[in-house]
Order: structure tokens, then sequence, then C-alpha cells
């Protein structure tokens, strides 16, 4: 039987569409009922030949919690028999971080990726009042989890057209808070649209002034903070160009609450409603099926194909956004725009074009990153 390596595992624990499945399994809306999980759980390290990363997902994941423990219990059952183990990772909000919730992820070894987006005013726009909860959590994890805080903690910044003027100052928030692992991401959606391509002058003083902070960190540390600009150094060249993601590569699975296997947690039903988009066929084409049918290795081979075959994941040359054509573009071999990203643009309908926002910040960031050193990655895989 062919093996998988490398794989990434994402659960899709709760979502905030209710699905046919859990009316039909009593289960409470938008959370993966425990069959679906143990069915995958204990399908997947036959399957791989390495350990698993297992990451949590929602939604907000917290919200099913006790399935989270189940899960934890099942796959180190599993991992003893087999030699191998699983390592766990949980996407949150962080208003469900209580001690017990706490505990647990430390005890279990748990990489934790926090969504915060800094400053007050920023973080608003998330949340409203959530800031004074999530800056308190911040200061009781660096004294109570030091383990966690230093070597498995992440903060997940989104960058929107709306709190750019205030990114700076949310990455100037994080270090005096000295968070060591910190990821910034743009806005894809709708708030990616409320882009004016104008405002590119704007973005390059934000990143440029952030830039400026970090230096002054790398010259007493060594390393970023800020993983975009963490260049870990690594020998040798890679099997994939950078702008190929996980999905073309197939080191990732997502199952949805409903129990269907995925490429991408983009192509989730829960993540979002089915369209007549122009990328429609590039998103189902990541679908791999059923949770519990046989010969998950075979499945995802025949996705790879369709995924090869769909032209929104074959070179970004061909794409373009109002900048410029990507052929164009100085930055093209590292870019990171999502392939499938236009699909969540609201109104678009060319699958070629690239939304303006993801490359504006790619052009940008990428620009500035170019003059900082190799540094260690704290992360790992996770990162």
């Amino acid at each position: 039987m062919r093996r998988l390596q490398n794989l990434g595992f994402v659960l899709n624990a709760s979502c905030n569409l209710r699905c046919a499945y859990c009316y039909r399994q009593g289960a409470s809306a938008g959370q993966m009922a425990w069959p679906v999980l143990r069915r995958r759980l204990r399908g997947l390290l036959p399957a791989c030949v390495a350990d698993v990363e297992c990451a949590f997902t929602g939604g907000e994941p917290l919200l099913s919690m006790p399935l989270i423990r189940r899960a934890v219990e099942e796959g180190e059952m599993l991992a003893a028999k087999s030699g191998r183990r699983f390592r766990w990772k949980l996407l949150t909000n962080g208003l469900l971080l209580d001690s017990e919730a706490l505990d647990f992820l430390d005890a279990h070894r748990f990489a934790v990726n926090l969504s915060f987006d800094g400053v007050e005013t920023s973080q608003d726009a998330r949340g409203r009042g959530t800031f004074p909860h999530l800056d308190a959590l911040l200061d009781r994890m660096a004294r109570e989890y030091p383990d966690l805080w230093e070597d498995r903690l992440q903060i997940s910044m989104t960058l929107t057209p709306d709190n750019l003027p205030q990114f700076r100052d949310s990455v100037r928030y994080f270090l005096g808070k000295d968070v060591r692992n910190l990821a910034v991401s743009p806005a894809m959606g709708r708030a990616g649209c409320e882009w004016r391509s104008d405002r590119i002058a704007e973005l390059d003083a934000q990143v440029g002034g952030v830039s400026t902070l970090l230096r002054r960190v790398v010259k007493k540390t060594g390393m970023s903070p800020l993983s975009l600009f963490r260049k870990t150094g690594e020998s040798g060249p890679s099997p994939y160009p950078d702008w190929l993601c996980l999905a073309y590569q197939m080191r990732s699975l997502t199952v949805d609450v409903d129990g269907r296997c995925y490429g991408c947690v983009l192509a989730t039903s829960s993540y979002r409603r089915r369209s007549n988009h122009p990328l429609g066929p590039a998103v189902a084409a990541l679908e791999i099926g059923p949770v519990g049918a046989a010969g998950l290795p075979r499945r995802r081979a025949a996705t790879a194909r369709a995924i090869r075959a769909a032209e929104v994941f074959q070179h970004p040359g061909r794409r373009a956004s109002t900048y410029r054509r990507c052929a164009d573009c100085p930055h093209l071999g590292h870019c990171q725009v999502c392939p499938i990203a236009a699909a969540t643009q609201p109104g678009w309908s060319d699958p070629r074009r690239v939304p303006d926002f993801l490359c504006a910040f790619n052009q940008v960031v990428l620009t500035h990153r170019e003059t900082f050193p190799a540094q260690p990655d704290p992360l790992g895989a996770w990162a």
C-alpha cells in the first residue's frame, strides 16, 4: 500500500454554518460528530510513514472541547501502539482559553495559534471589546505557561485595509509583550475588496516602520519574531517552487464537520457557500471524498491529478493584478498568494485575476524581507 509522508491534518471541529450531517447525527449545529473524527484518526497513522500533524480549527474549535479531549486520548493511544505520534495544534480566538483549557493544551504539548490583531482599535474590528481579555491572556500565558509561551504559541494577525494605519503600532504592542512568534496574513474575501490600489505607498510606509522595529530585535536577539521577516536559510533546493500551495503538493488534508475530506480548508463546505464562481471547478478539484471511504492514498493521488489539471494551480506567471502581470514581478519565485484566493472575492469573474490587496502585500513585504539575514524557525513545520 502506498503510504503518505509529511501530512498536515486539519480538523474543522466546529463551524458557523449548520450542515445537514449535523442534523442527521443529532450533533450540535456545526460540530463534527465523534464517529467521523474517530474514523479519520484511526485511518491516518496506518496510512503514514511519519508522525501526523493534527490541527483543530473552526469556527471556534474550543466550542468542541469535549471532542478535542476525546481525539487526543484516542490519538495518543493509537500512537503508542504504532511507535509514532500526533503533533497537536489549535487555532483559536482565545476567548474560551480558561485555566482548564490551557492546562490541557500545555500538558499535551499543543501548538496554539491565537488570532489577535493588535492594538485595541484593530482588535475591535475583529471583536469589539475583546482586547482587554486577550491583553490579560497574553500576560497570564507568559507568566503561568512559559514553555507554551516561548516555544508553541503563535499570534496570528490579519491585516485589512481598515486596520492598516495601526499595523506598525500593533507590531510594537506585541514586541512590548515579548511575543516570540508573530504571523501576519492579508485579508481575503470582502474585506480585501475594500482595498484601493493607490494605497500601496501607505502600505509600504507601515511595513517599513515594522521593518525598522524588527531590525532592532534581530540585532539584539538574532531572530525576527515576525515570521514574514524570518528567512530560515535551509540548505538544498526545495522540491516545489515557493508559489506552490500545500494543496497542490498534497501535503495537507482537511476533514470538514460533515466528514468529507479536502486538500484545503478553503474548499470545505463549511468555509464557503456553493456558487457559480469561475474558480468553482478548481475548488471542487480539492475534494477528496468521505472520511470513511477506503483507499485514501489512491483518492489523494486522483485529487492531485485533478488539481494539477486545473488552470489556476498552474504557474502564476499567467495571472495578473491591477499592479502588473505576475510574469513581470521580481518576486514571483517567492509569491505566496493563494491560487484560489479570487474565489473568496465577491463579484470577481476572472479566474486569472489576483486580488489587489494580496498582490500589494506580497510585493511590499517581500521587498523589505530581502534585506533581512537568515534566522532560525522556532516552530518548525507549524510556523
